[in-house]
């Protein structure tokens, strides 16, 4: 209870609350270096794959990408989500310089990478905030999608990651395996059996024979 020699005061309900944890993990390229077709739309694609273990729900997407290129101008670069969602990280432009190198995309960041030049070393603005990933889960193919929309100029993905911060995914039923993975969400199964191999738990599965 508040008291000065003026007055005693109420004392005020009392409130609490919890945080969440945030878990942070960085995930590399392994089918890098790739070689970038020349003037062409359709570009190429490099995947990262996060395993459903380290699936959560996102709070923040970082990515760090090394380039070699002799006109960086002629790339677009878009980041895909395993939900699909797309993400244009820096779109083709007027810029003659050459390559990206240890380039993070990162909406903390205080650079723009429309205001600054190749090779672009350090932490830049997306085009597109990569907020947009927000709370989906983080499990499945990342898909970095670059093309090169200019001729005579030809270049390499060298390498690529991509940190992702977020919450663990719900768990619905409360039986310690999280909805990203659980093959039962509604229903309390802790040992996942699957007798016919569909991804549906058998303590759930109308149809467990898979027989129809």
């Amino acid at each position: 209870t508040p008291s000065n020699l003026c007055a005693n005061g109420t004392a005020s309900s009392v409130f609490s609350f919890t945080t969440a944890n945030i878990n942070c993990n960085r995930f590399s390229s392994t089918d890098t270096p790739i070689n970038i077709p020349d003037n062409t739309a359709a570009g190429i694609n490099s995947t990262v794959t996060v395993p459903n273990i380290d699936g959560v729900s996102i709070t923040d997407v970082n990515v760090t990408l090394n380039m070699t290129h002799p006109w960086i101008g002629d790339i677009s670069i878009v980041l895909i989500s395993p939900k699909g969602t797309r993400v244009n990280l820096v779109s083709s432009r007027d810029d003659s310089g050459d390559n990206y190198t240890n380039t993070v995309f990162d909406d903390s960041a205080t650079n723009t990478i429309d205001t600054n030049i190749a090779p672009y070393t350090g932490s830049f603005l997306p085009q597109v905030t990569l907020s947009k990933f927000n709370n989906e889960i983080s499990s499945g193919d990342w898909v970095l999608s670059i093309s090169d929309n200019g001729a005579d100029d030809i270049g390499t993905i060298d390498s690529w990651s991509i940190e992702i911060c977020g919450t663990l995914p719900p768990d619905t039923d409360g039986d310690g395996i999280t909805d990203n993975i659980d093959n039962c969400i509604n229903t309390i199964n802790t040992d996942q059996a699957d007798f016919d191999g569909d991804s549906i738990g058998d303590i759930c599965d109308p149809d467990i024979d898979n027989d129809g």
